[in-house]
C-alpha cells in the first residue's frame, strides 16, 4: 500500500489518541499511529500529495500496487 493511505490512519489513529478518555485506549492508539508511521516510511510508493494528482493519474503511475 501507498505512503498516502499508510499516512492517513496515522492520522485518524492519533486522533482517536486525543479524543481516547483512558490512558490504556490512548496509549494503543499513539502505538498504532507509529507502526504506520513506519509502515508509510517504508512503503514503496512516493508520498503524492492527493490535492496535486488526480487518482487516476497515481494509480496509472504505480501500475500492480
Amino acid at each position: 500500500m501507498g505512503s498516502v493511505y499508510w499516512l492517513g490512519r496515522k492520522r485518524a489513529s492519533m486522533a482517536m489518541a486525543r479524543a481516547a478518555t483512558g490512558s490504556e485506549a490512548r496509549l494503543i492508539h499513539y502505538e498504532l499511529a507509529g507502526r504506520y508511521s513506519i509502515k508509510a516510511a517504508q512503503s514503496q510508493i512516493p508520498n503524492l500529495d492527493v490535492i496535486d494528482v488526480p487518482l487516476m493519474e497515481a494509480c496509472a503511475a504505480h501500475p500492480g500496487s
